[in-house]
């Protein structure tokens, strides 16, 4: 029986029933071992910076990148690795009309993000293309080999704040252009903004916030969630770091803010910024708005539309905040695990830098990405990949392309955003307000991502991308084993190929009894020499062969298949 197929067949009927398995002991584990793990706290990492360190580095602050980049930043260093990360790129181009035809406002191939509805046109396709573009172009501006932190942390905000579903395509384009444009920028200053963004005005009704009939939906969200948090009851109405009367009063302040924009039907409003908040003084409670012994006893003075900015300077005020925001980037960033240690010798020291700052993000951030203690992780702190790194991971490690033609490679996108979605992550759609439960709810927490039905959303992915191909408009898109092999640096070497591809993909070393099946599986029938021989002919002359007529091709694919589905791959 070829080996290759023998341990294909054992690994289909056990892997996918013992992966949950073994990444749950696998995340018990790293409590364990978290105690030991903050000796050195924040102080500066001084060890060995190489291919390891900075392939962890770059899982973690990207999504996905390639091998050549990795080499890039050994040969950049530490230091300026991690500037890189944080440089400004251009904002992407906006959405694309890809395949809807029946808009008059918008030919396909132009954008829709300044056009309005047509009234009258009740075909569901029309406000449903708007939704296909904008996951589509969301997805292929993930799919990036740069070394960039953007769209890592344009997640983190999106999750933070928890917009959801809104059904205005326009004010979820608007919103998630907005955390992308503070990604690494003024928490302070973001959060203003997201307070009367239009999207965040719909999606918890400040919209509707008015005196004599105040919301508090945002307002006991901006506290729970987005600042402060909510601290252990102290006592009737009392959560320790907010109570139930300045929920009442943070509402007030924030009323008459309304947007406009919303499905708008008015021709006249094509081409023109339709999206937009504004303030409006006649349902604005004018009263002075007394905070409790939670924010000092301060008090907000009437300033109209200024209240709001008057009021989060309070807020951000309050170690609170800072503690709860960094709090969360650690969760994002490293680990779920906050134990006294963590929380007193690494959380707060963050907070502190955080606030001194006046809460710029980059600081913090390098701070951290330059902790001995961040590096740690590695070792210690393993996370299961959320569906986006999972997916988007394995686009840009094997630089895959999708079509050129317009409605093609949005519909490959468009096919990734849905995948991402059935394997628990839709971009857009948050579950709640609190974001994915995989970054609050324990003790699962990351756990969330792996179950039966997700499980079986990475295989057949996996299966895909590696195998079978994406089919999109006849154009079948997958992992192209030449291109690998040609990247490579020693390609007729067993050894070295297993070494260098598992160098790339996993975060740990894997045992050599792993490296052992995996080079068997490479090298199906063949003798190492024989192998060496056959990839030898088949880089110069790929062309000529069909994946099912070179077994080079198909040990390749069998290979980097099995890998996909290992539990050490669903690790980051």
């Amino acid at each position: 029986m070829d080996r290759r197929i023998f341990f294909l067949s054992n690994f289909r009927n056990t892997i996918f029933a013992s992966m949950t398995l073994q990444a749950v002991q696998g995340c018990n584990e790293i409590n364990k071992k978290s105690e030991v793990s903050t000796s050195d706290y924040l102080e500066p990492y001084s060890g060995q910076w190489d291919y390891k360190q900075a392939a962890f580095l770059l899982r973690r602050t990207t999504f996905g990148i390639s091998s050549s980049q990795i080499k890039k930043s050994v040969t950049l260093g530490m230091n300026q690795t991690i500037s890189k990360l944080f440089e400004k790129m251009p904002e992407p181009l906006p959405p694309l009309n890809y395949e809807y035809k029946n808009d008059i406002n918008v030919p396909i191939g132009k954008t829709w993000i300044k056009a309005p509805y047509i009234k009258g046109n009740n075909d569901v396709k029309f406000v449903e293309s708007r939704k296909k573009s904008l996951c589509a172009w969301t997805m292929e501006i993930l799919i990036d080999d740069r070394i960039s932190i953007r769209e890592q942390l344009t997640l983190f905000w999106h999750n933070f704040f928890g917009v959801s579903d809104i059904g205005e395509h326009k004010f979820e384009y608007e919103h998630i252009k907005l955390l992308r444009e503070f990604a690494f920028g003024n928490y302070k200053e973001l959060l203003c903004r997201v307070t009367v963004d239009p999207a965040m005005l719909e999606f918890l009704n400040g919209n509707l916030n008015s005196k004599g009939s105040p919301n508090e939906n945002y307002a006991r969200e901006m506290l729970e969630l987005f600042t402060v948090g909510k601290g252990k009851l102290a006592g009737k109405g009392d959560y320790s770091t907010f109570t139930e009367h300045d929920v009442k009063e943070v509402a007030k302040v924030l009323t008459g803010w309304q947007h406009e924009g919303f499905f708008s039907f008015n021709p006249e409003d094509n081409n023109k910024d339709i999206v937009k908040s504004r303030f409006n003084i006649l349902t604005h409670d004018n009263s002075i708005k007394h905070l409790s012994n939670r924010f000092g006893n301060s008090y907000v003075p009437d300033m109209l539309g200024y209240e709001y900015k008057y009021l989060i300077n309070i807020i951000c005020e309050q170690e609170h905040t800072a503690l709860n925001v960094c709090r969360r980037l650690y969760r994002w960033f490293v680990h779920h695990n906050i134990d006294e240690q963590i929380e007193n010798n690494i959380i707060i020291p963050m907070a502190e830098q955080l606030k001194e700052s006046d809460y710029e993000l980059i600081p913090v951030l390098t701070t951290l990405f330059k902790s001995k203690h961040f590096f740690e992780a590695a070792e210690r702190f393993p996370k299961i990949k959320n569906p986006i790194e999972y997916t988007i991971g394995i686009i840009n490690y094997f630089n895959i392309k999708a079509p050129e033609e317009l409605s093609s490679r949005y519909r490959f996108h468009y096919g990734l955003f849905e995948t991402c979605a059935t394997m628990g992550m839709e971009y857009f759609f948050p579950p709640s307000v609190a974001g994915w439960k995989a970054y609050y709810q324990g003790p699962l927490y990351y756990r969330f991502w792996i179950n039966a039905s997700t499980l079986q959303s990475r295989k057949k992915f996996a299966d895909d991308i590696s195998k079978n191909g994406l089919d999109v408009d006849g154009h079948q898109i997958k992992i192209q084993p030449a291109a690998v092999f040609k990247s490579l640096e020693y390609p007729n070497n067993p050894d070295a190929v297993v070494e260098e591809i598992s160098n790339l993909l996993f975060v740990q070393e894997i045992s050599d009894k792993q490296k052992l099946i995996l080079k068997n599986i490479l090298m199906g029938e063949f003798s190492q020499k024989e192998w060496s021989e056959q990839v030898d002919d088949y880089i110069r002359n790929y062309s000529n062969f069909t994946v099912k007529s070179h077994p080079v091709e198909s040990g390749f694919v069998a290979f980097i298949n099995y890998i996909f589905c290992m539990p050490e791959f669903n690790v980051i």
